[in-house]
């Protein structure tokens, strides 16, 4: 809705088509298509400048580390209880911002526009 470019990668087929529905640029599948590999030349090759993580698996915080362009952000939003391996060395070189989200940031008023302006469809948001 912002004009952002969206890449959006899962291992379900049936969320990467309604991610496509709600304009993502592009779809990985990411089992298919390791991650990395298929965002290594975003951004003239630095990567994503944001990658958030909807999972909470470990090991996508990781990931995303690696991923995320030199003053990158990394916006988390899904969670585990299991602790994260998360090297300090690689958040400090590359200077990452890492922001956790509980998705309340008073968007909802924007939101309700956006479903009375039909700019969103809410037949695509129910499984």
């Amino acid at each position: 809705m912002h004009g952002a470019r969206c890449i959006v990668a899962d291992i379900d087929e049936a969320r990467l088509e309604r991610a496509l529905r709600f304009g993502a640029d592009r779809v990985i599948h990411s089992v298919r298509d390791p991650v990395p590999a298929a965002v290594r030349t975003e951004n003239d090759g630095l990567g994503p400048t944001m990658v958030i993580d909807g999972a909470g698996i470990p090991a996508l915080l990781d990931e995303a580390c690696r991923l995320a362009s030199p003053a990158g952000r990394i916006d988390l939003l899904g969670f585990s209880n299991a602790p994260s391996n998360l090297s300090q060395q690689k958040v400090v070189r590359k200077e990452l911002t890492i922001v956790g989200s509980r998705l309340n940031r008073r968007l909802l008023p924007r939101v309700v526009e956006w479903l009375a302006d039909k700019r969103l469809d809410p037949q695509g948001m129910i499984k």
